[in-house]
């Protein structure tokens, strides 16, 4: 789960989980909003040609 939670940071992301004795786990992802086609950005969220 470490490298998981470690590859969405990285990328703007993170990864929540919740557990309860008894009734299992809830395993929430977050990733980051994509750019529009035809638009990328680097890591530090600038746009790149």
């Amino acid at each position: 789960m470490d490298a998981v939670n470690q590859l969405l940071m990285e990328h703007g992301g993170g990864l929540y989980i919740e557990s309860e004795k008894g009734k299992g786990s809830t395993f929430n992802i977050y990733l980051p909003h994509a750019a529009p086609s035809g638009e990328s950005k680097d890591p530090s969220g600038k746009s790149v040609a």
